[in-house]
């Protein structure tokens, strides 16, 4: 070997020895950095947390409200399986009985370890009643960037103490069929936001134009929109139905930037006639419903139900006549221990294997199995929302029924009340239930 071959071996040598000291620490130092799709990588490359020292049994039950567990979760498992040798068993439950069913396990002390898949929803509810264990700092790498830790102190910590994980999530964007709008000779909300001018008030006006009666029988059959929830809409105009005050929940329905939000769903539905009165998803992929708010990690869905992937664009759910900045709404997806749990550090690596998995999702679009990964245009969307775009402070809907009350005033809207009708219908039922 000549002196520059073996220059060149002696730096890839020291190159090598610093990626492997890279790699190593305790459970709170050193994380990883996601790059590109997974498939070629091992468990230990995927897991985005330093690797736990487990004792004991490593087999856990696992809570998860489908009677389907997705791929996800499989994929997490396996990697669980090949890290610590631990099997996972599932507890399934429909999502509409989740509750019921935690109150019997509960009841009965049988509660899996691992409590899966929960939104801010369930929260206080589940937390008061006792489902959830206690996850310590020391425990727990809760300053991971791949965790929401803001969701953390403002969802699921109760008496200085934390009862869940909240894991980053894609956040909500537009979806909508691009051949639909370009047909008719419109501007698509992704070019319209490549400009500056994608706006509620260029939302409203899209929607409206593509809303059509195209049997021509005297009413409009095809749609410019509809939403599964208004939480985006709250997010984009600043604003959230609940505010802390002194630490405690306070309704905020009748704040301004709230007023601005149903008076929007109220034009659109009674004025534009551009909402779909069907449910939004069903709706989207049968061609009645032009653009959508969802995850983006849904457009697999979407596809697989028979929309052309080519059609399919993404744009950030327009800012807010009372928004000054840009701000997005991403779901959280809530995770944690049971109080029952008989391996806590068995449980909390499963998680962290489930967070590594979501992470990756995040990042290069659903998983290879679904036959889809993010096209540039809609990964240029995804990165710029979490680079640049800010979230408001979640306080949970989960109090009560407010949540369904909120669900209430959106039906109201859409009947034609008013909006200072519709929420002085169930203002005070709110108020109770915060109380």
């Amino acid at each position: 070997m000549n002196a520059t071959k073996k220059i060149v071996a002696l730096i890839l040598s020291l190159i090598l020895i610093c990626l492997s000291f890279a790699g190593c620490g305790s459970k709170s130092g050193t994380q990883k950095e996601l790059n590109g799709l997974y498939a070629d990588k091992s468990s230990e490359e995927r897991l985005l947390f330093d690797k736990r020292e487990i004792s004991g049994d490593a087999d856990l039950e696992v809570f998860w409200f489908s009677q389907t567990v997705r791929d996800d979760v499989k994929d997490a498992a396996a990697m669980y399986k090949d890290l610590y040798g631990g099997n996972i068993e599932y507890y399934l439950s429909n999502w509409n009985d989740r509750a019921t069913d935690l109150a019997l396990l509960n009841s009965s002390k049988q509660l899996p370890d691992v409590l899966l898949g929960f939104q801010e929803t369930d929260f206080p509810t589940f937390t008061d009643m006792g489902l959830f264990g206690e996850i310590k700092d020391d425990e727990f790498d809760f300053d991971s960037k791949y965790v929401q830790k803001s969701y953390v102190d403002s969802i699921l910590t109760k008496d200085s103490k934390k009862y869940g994980i909240a894991i980053k999530d894609d956040p909500e964007v537009l979806i909508y069929n691009k051949d639909t709008i370009t047909k008719l000779g419109y501007e698509t909300p992704y070019q319209m936001w490549k400009k500056g001018t994608w706006t509620w008030d260029a939302l409203r006006e899209l929607a409206k134009k593509l809303s059509l009666d195209t049997d021509e029988d005297g009413n409009i059959d095809r749609f410019g929109f509809n939403v599964w929830s208004l939480k985006s809409l709250f997010v984009t105009n600043n604003t959230w139905p609940l505010i802390s005050t002194d630490g405690k929940p306070t309704l905020n329905v009748t704040d301004k930037a709230m007023t601005e939000a149903f008076q929007l769903i109220y034009d659109m539905n009674n004025v534009d006639k551009s909402f779909s009165p069907e449910v939004g998803e069903s709706a989207f992929i049968s061609g009645k419903v032009a653009m959508y708010i969802e995850r983006p990690q849904y457009i697999y869905h979407f596809i697989n139900n028979g929309i052309d992937a080519e059609a399919i664009e993404i744009a950030p759910v327009p800012k807010g006549p009372s928004a000054t900045e840009n701000y997005a709404y991403s779901m959280p997806s809530i995770s944690g221990i049971s109080n029952s749990c008989k391996n806590k550090d068995a449980a909390l690596a499963f998680i962290e294997c489930y967070i590594s998995v979501q992470a990756e999702m995040s990042k290069t679009g659903p998983r290879e199995s679904y036959g889809y990964t993010y096209s540039e245009e809609q990964q240029e969307v995804i990165d710029a929302i979490k680079t640049d775009y800010k979230s408001v402070s979640i306080i949970p809907t989960g109090y009560g029924n407010v949540n369904n009350s909120l669900i209430g005033i959106l039906g109201e809207l859409q009947k034609g009340t008013t909006v200072s009708a519709a929420v002085e219908k169930y203002k005070s039922k709110m108020q109770s239930e915060l109380k």
